[in-house]
């Protein structure tokens, strides 16, 4: 009872935050909760899309220079790469994104020039470890590659 009241809480507190913003998209992937929200925020500028082509289509919105993916799962990927394909910067708090598709990602932030900058607290210190030891090279100490790597419990006796 008490989580499904928090959240419910939750919610209302949503829809009154949408409700206050005006000329926005935004993307639920359940079809049917779209369609209930839209009807909720009904006579607002707020378009509700949904499933992995209103992610896609929300990556891509014409006045935005910087999108950010928060989206669980591997699903990130293709809106990320549709994002970067029409010259996006990319915030990222998804590490599936980069771990089913790093390289295309990579790749494609080559080609297009935009930037892919670390939201949640992992990709920040990995960034930070990298952007550090880039900073320390010589001719003699130059940095390749970034393992990290799961530390083994020792058995107990």
């Amino acid at each position: 009872f008490f989580f499904f009241f928090f959240f419910f809480f939750k919610q209302k507190t949503a829809y009154e935050m949408l409700r206050s913003l005006v000329g926005s998209e935004m993307c639920i992937r359940d079809r049917y909760k779209a369609e209930m929200l839209k009807s909720e925020l009904k006579g607002k500028r707020i378009k509700v899309l949904s499933g992995i082509d209103g992610l896609c289509e929300a990556a891509t919105i014409n006045n935005a220079d910087l999108i950010v993916n928060s989206v669980v799962g591997m699903v990130g990927l293709k809106p990320t790469l549709e994002a970067i394909e029409n010259g996006k910067d990319v915030a990222l708090a998804n590490k599936e994104t980069l771990v089913v598709g790093g390289k295309l990602v990579m790749e494609a932030i080559s080609k297009k020039g935009t930037k892919l900058l670390p939201v949640d607290s992992e990709h920040s210190a990995i960034s930070v470890s990298y952007t550090h030891l880039r900073a320390h090279e010589t001719d003699s100490y130059l940095v390749c590659r970034l393992l990290l790597e799961k530390k083994k419990k020792k058995k107990k006796k």
